[in-house]
């Protein structure tokens, strides 16, 4: 039983030290918006309707590569498992051509 729980700490350890990053990311994201909110509602109540559509429409713009990549992330662990390195790196070349595409098609 404690080798169990030691290696289920270790586990969490591995999956903290991912996690923080990722989790900081998003904290950042959503906090860069409520500061925007804040400063421009001290300005002009119609601006402050102009940044809650800006930020409605970067939110989806953001989270869409976001859920894409993260099937390339699944799929090409999985293939990287199985030790099929062919496999992972087309899987990883397509999701990079895709994501830039995606990108790009908003860049303007």
């Amino acid at each position: 039983m404690q080798e169990y729980l030691r290696q289920l700490k270790i586990y969490i350890k591995d999956i903290a030290k991912l996690a923080l990053p990722i989790t900081t990311a998003f904290v950042a994201m959503g906090l860069m918006g409520i500061i925007d909110t804040m400063i421009v509602g001290n300005y002009n109540t119609d601006q402050l309707a102009y940044i809650g559509l800006a930020n409605s429409i970067f939110v989806v713009l953001f989270t869409i590569p976001i859920g894409l990549l993260q099937g390339v992330l699944i799929k090409s662990s999985q293939k990287f498992g199985a030790h099929k390195f062919q496999s992972t790196g087309k899987i990883y070349n397509e999701g990079r051509i895709k994501s830039t595409l995606w990108c790009s098609w908003f860049k303007y």
